[in-house]
């Protein structure tokens, strides 16, 4: 049977021990619903009602070499000068892909202090969505093959590999909330969208603007889909907000664990019941931090509301319009790149 483990860590104010639920999903990927299925199921689920936040560990379905492969060769390409990387910068696409420069992506108007390289799924002009002219769906900027011939396919290949997880988690969600384990596959995530990112955080120990303002990796946040499935190196940094207490949670690095949290969009099908959680990035150590988030969205074109299937009352629901997520996602990249509404996303 599963056994559910916590990290022990601290809140960031007041030193209090906090536990972080660290949850083997090895049983979801039998083909019993036994037992030990259940208590996986269970364990998702409180961790989305208390946390919004849990660690993942024993899913057998992504490649360490692969992982390895992956932040190897970001830690090269943010290793290059800032000349080289430019040349992939965002402004060069028009579907929300490529480099940024530290610096280069807002929250809340604030600087964050980072340099990042976006991706999604690699969509050529025959793609159905191409077609239609949905934004940010298209093809990637890869650097040079001469400079990284293993780049290109390390990313799709992970991409691939964290989409299905990304399916299981999902179906996980389902089945806790009564809904079933295909519910989320069959009418919102048959093809989700998929944001990747690695993000490059030098080191800050004074972590001051000179106006003497505190800085961040990234500023206090929440995710705008439906889950992030991350995955962070040995540095650490990440702190998640403990809404019953408003203090700090750091959510240090596990090995051989992802850390997963709900996104803007569960919360509203669950009408607030699984909560999307602020969180932010501090790196005061005297290393730089590397990380790779992956988003597992709904389809661009899913209306989300509160879903019928969980009885949700209608005051409730009225907290709770309905969206289109494209639009919701947009209008959140306009306000992190603001330059891009007008230089690099098509309509």
């Amino acid at each position: 049977m599963s056994q559910t483990r916590h990290i022990v860590t601290t809140d960031t104010s007041s030193q209090q021990p906090i536990t972080l639920p660290v949850i083997d999903i090895s049983p979801l990927l039998k083909n019993s619903k036994d037992e030990s299925y259940q208590q996986v199921v269970k364990e998702i689920g409180q961790a989305c009602e208390r946390y919004g936040f849990f660690y993942l560990a024993n899913y057998g379905g992504v490649d360490p070499e692969l992982v390895h492969a992956l932040m190897k060769q970001g830690r090269e390409f943010f290793a290059k000068p800032l000349e080289y990387k430019n040349r992939f910068h965002m402004k060069n696409s028009r579907v929300y892909r490529g480099f940024f420069e530290l610096g280069g992506e807002l929250t809340y108007g604030k600087k964050d202090w980072k340099e990042g390289y976006y991706f999604s799924a690699e969509l050529d002009d025959n793609h159905p969505a191409v077609q239609k002219g949905l934004p940010m769906h298209g093809l990637n900027q890869w650097p040079d093959e001469t400079d990284f011939p293993e780049f290109k396919s390390t990313v799709l290949k992970y991409l691939d590999a964290l989409t299905e997880l990304g399916h299981v988690i999902m179906s996980a969600i389902g089945e806790s909330l009564g809904l079933g384990d295909s519910f989320f596959r069959e009418k919102f995530t048959s093809e989700p969208f998929i944001p990747f990112r690695l993000f490059h955080y030098p080191s800050d120990p004074e972590a001051k603007f000179e106006n003497g303002e505190e800085r961040f990796g990234v500023g206090k946040h929440q995710d705008y889909g439906c889950l992030t499935i991350l995955k962070q190196d040995h540095v650490g940094g990440l702190e998640v907000e403990d809404k019953s207490t408003g203090t700090w949670i750091k959510a240090p690095p596990i090995e051989n664990t992802f850390v997963v949290n709900i996104g803007d969009m569960l919360e509203r099908w669950t009408c607030g019941r699984y909560k999307a959680v602020p969180h932010r990035v501090r790196n005061p150590s005297r290393e730089d931090r590397l990380s790779a988030p992956f988003f597992f969205d709904p389809n661009f074109e899913t209306i989300v509301t509160p879903l019928e299937e969980l009885a949700i009352e209608e005051e409730d629901k009225k907290k709770w319009p309905p969206i289109r997520y494209g639009d919701y996602i947009l209008a959140k990249v306009f306000a992190v790149f603001p330059e891009l509404k007008e230089h690099a996303l098509k309509y």
